[in-house]
């Protein structure tokens, strides 16, 4: 299995209050963030999603992504998802991975796909982003190959929306730009948003 959090040093426990909610790091440094998706230190005791095993697999594009997706495509699909829904939004992207055990035991091999937008960890944007994950359970020796898709809402961010100086809430914007994705740390593609 692999952790749904990620586990901090004693230093930064005693460096953020408790009662301290904030998620995204302070523009001063002074505060590093919260979360996979905004924490900024290199000092955890154990990353989001870190995992053991009795086995050892290795994890290798089958089928990368596309290079390139159209904005227009995953604005479409946003505007057909119900409301700010972003776990029903269409799939826009698909990719397949190929897992192979190359340990002497059976077991199984969590796949979690995050994805880093253009700009990540800067102007209030997430360093990362979880968009799709799977398990898939292998015999020793045994491959199998996931396909996995990417949805509208992980290549947007919900930004504030401003007319004319007043603030009218929130809402799902595409970020265009060079998508970098992520499947455990080690499988890397770039996919263009234009």
């Amino acid at each position: 299995g692999r952790l749904t959090q990620t586990f901090y040093t004693q230093e930064f426990s005693q460096k953020v209050q408790m009662t301290d909610m904030r998620m995204r790091p302070s523009a001063d440094g002074v505060f590093p963030g919260r979360t996979y998706r905004f924490y900024s230190g290199n000092d955890t005791v154990y990353p989001f999603s870190y995992g053991l095993s009795y086995s050892r697999y290795q994890v290798e594009w089958a089928t990368r992504p596309p290079e390139r997706i159209d904005s227009r495509v995953i604005m479409r699909a946003l505007s057909r998802s119900p409301g700010s829904v972003s776990a029903v939004s269409e799939v826009v992207l698909t990719m397949k991975l190929r897992i192979t055990n190359h340990g002497p035991l059976a077991g199984s091999e969590t796949v979690v796909v995050v994805a880093c937008p253009p700009g990540a960890g800067t102007r209030g944007r997430p360093r990362k982003e979880l968009v799709a994950f799977d398990k898939v359970r292998l015999f020793a020796g045994q491959s199998a190959v996931l396909s996995l898709g990417m949805k509208a809402h992980s290549f947007a961010l919900a930004e504030k929306v401003n007319d004319g100086g007043k603030d009218r809430g929130m809402a799902w914007s595409t970020v265009r730009g060079s998508w970098t994705i992520e499947v455990n740390g080690v499988a890397v593609a770039e996919t263009e948003v234009f």
